[in-house]
């Protein structure tokens, strides 16, 4: 993962709770990344009688990314070609794996 890939994917983690979000996240001083989707949790708590600690442990993760949209600007404000790159993929399993851990 890029650079791009894991502040989409902190942004994604710090921001959001199970169901849908709707991101703006700034990337530097003149990218901004528009990403939309959803995340799906299942989780149960941990109370067996001798080993239980009474913890919620997230059992289940789905983060499903569905647009992703990185935009450039320049000095006055104004649009220019966005020659960066980010991964969908590796965003929706870097997210996945930190929610499980």
């Amino acid at each position: 993962m890029n650079e791009i890939d894991h502040a989409i994917a902190n942004a994604i983690l710090d921001d959001s709770c199970d169901g849908t979000f709707d991101l703006e996240v700034e990337l530097g001083n003149n990218v901004l990344a528009n990403v939309c989707g959803s995340i799906e949790t299942d989780s149960c708590q941990e109370d067996d009688y001798y080993n239980g600690t009474g913890a919620w442990v997230t059992t289940y993760a789905s983060v499903r990314i569905c647009s992703l949209e990185l935009c450039a600007y320049n000095e006055d404000g104004g649009e220019i070609p966005c020659e960066l790159e980010a991964h969908e993929s590796e965003i929706e399993d870097y997210c996945k794996r930190q929610l499980l851990n």
